[in-house]
């Protein structure tokens, strides 16, 4: 069993390819193989992942790598275009009965749906509802904490944005994953 994070414990985390970051898409390969391999040796002999201004494309990639151990790793690694800001999702983490049903009964897209659901406490920069004039994401509360409503979840992340919840999703999965083993005695 999977001891999670204490349930106040969250993280922030991005989709990759929210058109607010600066990825180029046209890179010589070689290049970018030669960056990858700088920055593998620069992280195996205990530096950062610091990238040259050039490494927008290898910022995208080392997200992708280390977004499941650290999601807030994109404030490092991914670039902000000038005037943009992205989505953020402000993750939690899943109480470990709620956490092991979804392991247990779930696979693939719904299963990230769910921990999508589970864990996602606000959203900021993105989606959200009027009230009173201002941008609101409805939450509704959990025990001891409160989460994304999942019926506006359900009408709002649909078509082409229920593969950004499902990535989150997937995301909160793996960070709810790196608690400690429940030991039972």
């Amino acid at each position: 069993m999977i001891k999670a994070y204490t349930i106040d414990a969250t993280v922030t985390a991005v989709w990759a390819l929210d058109p607010a970051f600066d990825i180029e898409h046209k890179v010589d390969p070689e290049t970018l193989r030669d960056e990858l391999r700088d920055a593998i040796d620069r992280v195996r002999k205990g530096g950062t992942t610091g990238l040259p201004e050039s490494g927008h494309v290898l910022g995208f990639l080392a997200y992708q790598i280390t977004a499941p151990v650290d999601p807030g790793s994109w404030r490092d690694l991914l670039k902000v275009r000038d005037g943009q800001k992205p989505t953020e999702f402000v993750i939690g983490a899943i109480p470990a009965p709620e956490l092991n049903r979804i392991e247990h009964e779930l696979e693939g897209a719904p299963r990230y749906l769910a921990c999508f659901k589970e864990a996602v406490r606000t959203i900021e920069n993105g989606p959200a509802d009027t009230v009173d004039g201002r941008p609101e994401v409805p939450r509704e509360q959990r025990d001891g904490y409160q989460v994304v409503k999942g019926s506006w979840v359900d009408r709002v992340f649909v078509r082409d944005a229920r593969r950004i919840a499902n990535d989150i999703g997937r995301l909160a999965w793996a960070w709810n994953q790196l608690g400690e083993p429940d030991v039972k005695n």
